[in-house]
């Protein structure tokens, strides 16, 4: 009786294990098909790009010119900037952007902080081309590849600095 109990909680076990390992994977999958909707990405970068024109025209500034992307000119519009602040506005104030930003699958925790990470330079503006590229690679969950880029990057830096240091101290 016992060894019948045993081998029913090994047999239990095992398609518990099964069932979680599968639902896991096909979790990941759906991240996956929404991570690389480009359909859902450019209806919500429209959002916040929209946003960000009202609060441009709002403030007096001049917008962002919509028709020059569908004239071609996509330059014009990239090379657009903004101060900070005005994207941390449309943040705060802005539900659609909000909505937008998580259904991107950027974390809620990031909101505040957004137009620190996307201003790389700190130069208190942002261009449309930093907000795409920043927004692109804040979605979905962290990858080794992330870490590995950074560390490069920093070891970059490292070997620039000493060299300068030799080139004063000589």
């Amino acid at each position: 009786f016992v060894v019948i109990i045993g081998v029913f909680n090994v047999v239990s076990a095992i398609f518990v294990e099964s069932s979680l390992a599968s639902a896991s994977q096909l979790q990941k999958e759906k991240k996956r098909v929404k991570l690389e909707n480009m359909e859902l990405w450019s209806q919500n970068l429209m959002v916040i790009l929209t946003a960000l024109h009202r609060e441009l025209a709002d403030d007096g500034e001049e917008g962002l010119d919509f028709d020059q992307v569908q004239t071609g000119q996509y330059d014009a519009i990239l090379d657009r900037t903004f101060p900070r602040s005005l994207l941390d506005r449309i943040i705060e104030k802005d539900i659609m952007v909000t909505k937008a930003l998580h259904k991107l699958d950027i974390e809620k925790q990031d909101y505040k902080k957004l137009s620190d990470i996307l201003d790389p330079d700190n130069s208190g503006s942002i261009s449309v081309i930093e907000l795409v590229d920043g927004l692109q690679r804040l979605r979905g969950d962290f990858r080794r590849s992330d870490i590995i880029t950074v560390d490069l990057m920093v070891r970059s830096l490292q070997e620039r600095i000493e060299e300068m240091l030799r080139i004063f101290e000589a």
